[in-house]
C-alpha cells in the first residue's frame, strides 16, 4: 500500500517519462554510468514501529521512498508528477494457511475487519498512518503540494482498509512454502533436509517459518551458507 502525493515541481523521476528525456537518460547511463537509469528508484528507506501498545511495539514497518508516482498505463496523467511513500504493510503477518491453499490473492478485496487477521489489518492501517505523517512533515513541505491518493477525505480505519483493499499489491519477498521446523507442518528439518526423503535439502527463503523484518537477500545467503556447511560435513547433523 502506498500514499501518493502531488509535488510542487519536477522533483521526481517521472519527468523522465517523456520520450526525449528517456533517450537522454539512456545515453547518460551508456556514456557515464550516471543519471536516472543508475538509480534503483527507492533511494531512501527506513523501519518504523507500528504503534506504542505492547502488542505492536516491536512490529517493524518497512518504508520505501519512491521518487515517482508508480502510475501505470491508463491511470490519471496528473499522477505522473507525484511521488509515493510505499510501505510493506505487515513485515510479520500472522495469517497462516490451515490447509493446502488454492492461491487467490484477492488484492482488490477489502482487508477484513474481523476473523483471522485483525492484527495484520491493524498493522496495515497504522503503517499507512505513519507514511502519511512523514509526507506531511515540515521537511517535505517545500516539495509536497498535497496528498492525492487516497486523499485527505480518507481518515477512518474503515476508509483506510477499503483503500488498502483496492490499491494494495504484493511485494517481492515471499517465504515459507517449505517451512523449516520440528512440528507436523514442517517440510524440512533444522538441517534443511526434506522430511521423508533421502539426499534432498532445500536452501532458499522458502524454508523460513516466518518472514524476516527486512529484505530476504542476506538471510537467504546465510541459509545457503548453512546448507553448504552441512553438505561438506562442517556442521553436526
Amino acid at each position: 500500500m502506498y500514499a501518493v502525493n502531488e509535488l510542487t515541481g519536477d522533483h521526481s523521476y517521472d519527468k523522465h517519462l517523456k520520450p526525449h528525456k528517456q533517450l537522454w537518460a539512456g545515453l547518460e547511463y551508456v556514456l557515464f554510468r550516471t543519471g536516472p537509469v543508475a538509480s534503483n528508484l527507492a533511494e531512501g528507506g527506513a523501519f518504523w514501529f507500528a504503534g506504542r501498545a505492547s502488542a505492536l511495539a516491536r512490529h517493524p514497518v518497512p518504508l520505501h521512498g519512491g521518487l515517482g508516482s508508480g502510475a501505470r498505463a491508463g491511470e490519471a496523467e496528473e499522477l505522473r508528477r507525484d511521488a509515493q511513500l510505499r510501505f510493506s504493510a505487515s513485515a510479520r503477518a500472522r495469517q497462516r494457511a490451515a490447509a493446502t491453499p488454492a492461491i487467490r490473492s484477492r488484492l482488490r478485496s477489502s482487508i477484513p475487519t474481523t476473523g483471522a487477521i485483525p492484527y495484520d489489518r491493524k498493522i496495515s492501517i497504522e503503517g499507512f498512518r505513519i507514511a502519511r505523517r512523514i509526507m506531511a512533515s515540515p521537511a517535505f513541505k517545500p516539495f509536497v503540494l498535497a496528498e492525492r491518493l487516497p486523499g485527505p477525505h480518507v481518515q477512518t480505519d474503515e476508509e483506510i482498509a477499503a483503500y488498502a483493499g483496492k490499491f494494495s499489491k504484493t511485494d517481492y519477498h515471499p517465504v515459507g512454502t517449505c517451512k523449516m521446523g520440528v512440528d507436523s507442518m514442517a517440510v524440512v528439518d533444522t538441517s534443511l533436509r526434506v522430511r521423508g526423503l533421502q539426499g534432498l535439502r532445500v536452501c532458499d527463503s522458502s524454508v523460513m517459518p516466518r518472514l524476516v523484518s527486512s529484505n530476504t537477500n542476506a538471510a537467504t545467503i546465510m541459509i545457503a551458507e548453512k546448507a553448504s556447511d552441512h553438505i561438506l560435513g562442517k556442521l553436526a547433523v
